[in-house]
């Protein structure tokens, strides 16, 4: 499948991470592999035989680039896109509106080696290529997707990753498994230590190694984007093999038949095998605010939160902060001019919840380049400089492990809201 989310469906790639982390170990193999003897292999290392064969087709660049057009006209609306974009803005992801559907679909051109298309029509297995051989590299990422493949005849892919945004925790979860079981089968059939390759995902600057060996696209692109394409091989990579240390294969071939509803499940697999933490519901009971409307919601989480942080601070200063998360839940409501975001998260303890409330004060000062103009009962309203083309007021609260953070381009619409 390719890695990104569109609508329902996602073609989740094996290649985007898979192939930048083998150009450090591949060599000039000059032997050639057939389908079927790959297939074989998939089926032996993962422990689950294909319910059915899997299409196979071979595609030029060319070719490529006509089918991820038709793909991302179909599966990727404007509407969606522009949602998704004004999300990554108004919670300061991006510091501007991107166009990310064509930079998304850009980066994949660029980069896509394979994938599987799981979508009803299709269910076929596709490899990028000059040539109709296989080698080495190319057998590498087909063992990627034929383990997704076999996921998705097993446990309906379509099923499985909910109907939520991109950005989405609750989507992140689900790809991080997905991605870090085909991974970890992938390295388990190169014959290298998983351990090892998860210990990248520690590294400050595996990130920008990583784009900077990939395409110009995914180099310039915001450090949400590089993330949330890279960062499920790792993060799943880390959580399959925590999985694998408890009880082998056969353990993981179990996940998704209850698979991790948050990233905080993945960063910390102990939590997942537990099972004895349920995130906070919360139910915004969205209020009236005269002129807006609720355009998007949805769940942040442990991994995007850090992601939201680390744009400003440092990465060790974000990953403390986002620790403890006890669940989260956001609206955005926007006229033709006004916006404003609600978003309310729950911590552990109230020291979680003392260290997240600063951190993220710390962050929407510096993003903003603001300053506090209230302090009292526990609450602080930041206003941005007043140099800026467009002035950002934020308002945080704290109330036990409670955090509440809006966000708007009004301070009326905030006083409004909090009446």
């Amino acid at each position: 499948m390719i890695h990104l989310i569109l609508k329902k469906t996602k073609i989740l790639s094996g290649v985007l991470f898979p192939t930048i982390f083998f150009l450090f170990f591949y060599s000039a193999y000059s032997q050639e592999y057939s389908i079927e003897d790959i297939q074989k292999r998939v089926e032996d290392i993962g422990k689950l035989r294909f319910i059915k064969d899997v299409p196979f087709r071979i595609l030029d660049k060319k070719e490529l680039e006509s089918y991820l057009n038709l793909y991302f006209s179909n599966e990727y609306p404007d509407k969606l896109a522009d949602l998704e974009q004004k999300f990554l803005k108004y919670f300061g992801f991006t510091d501007s509106y991107i166009n990310l559907k064509e930079l998304r679909k850009s980066i994949l051109l660029k980069n896509v080696a394979g994938f599987y298309d799981e979508r009803p029509d299709s269910k076929t297995l596709f490899a990028v290529s000059s040539s109709e051989k296989i080698n080495y590299l190319t057998s590498l990422v087909l063992v990627h997707e034929l383990r997704h493949a076999i996921q998705d005849q097993y446990f309906n892919l379509n099923k499985l990753i909910p109907p939520v945004s991109d950005f989405d925790d609750r989507k992140f979860a689900i790809l991080a498994a997905l991605e870090g079981d085909a991974t970890f089968l992938m390295v388990s059939y190169a014959g290298l230590d998983p351990s090892i390759m998860s210990s990248f995902s520690e590294s400050s600057n595996f990130i920008e190694v990583a784009s900077n060996l990939s395409s110009i696209e995914l180099k310039n692109a915001p450090l949400v984007l590089k993330k949330q394409l890279l960062m499920p091989y790792l993060e799943g990579l880390n959580f399959i093999n925590y999985i694998y240390k408890k009880g082998g294969w056969e353990k993981i071939n179990k996940i998704f038949s209850k698979p991790p509803t948050s990233s905080e499940e993945i960063i910390h697999p102990e939590k997942y095998l537990n099972n004895d933490e349920k995130p906070k519901n919360f139910n915004l009971n969205d209020k009236k605010i005269p002129g807006l409307k609720k355009i998007y919601s949805g769940v942040i989480g442990e991994f995007y939160i850090q992601t939201l942080l680390e744009k400003t601070l440092e990465r060790s200063i974000s990953r403390n902060a986002a620790e403890g998360w006890n669940g989260d839940f956001y609206s955005i409501f926007e006229n033709d001019k006004k916006y404003l975001v609600v978003w309310k998260s729950s911590w552990d303890s109230e020291k979680d919840a003392d260290e997240f409330f600063l951190s993220i004060k710390e962050f929407s000062i510096k993003d903003n380049t603001g300053s506090v103009i209230l302090n009292e009962n526990g609450s602080l309203l930041i206003k941005s400089d007043s140099g800026k083309p467009e002035i950002i007021y934020v308002y945080l609260k704290k109330d036990n492990n409670d955090v509440e953070f809006l966000k708007s381009n009004d301070k009326i619409i905030i006083e409004r809201y909090m009446k």
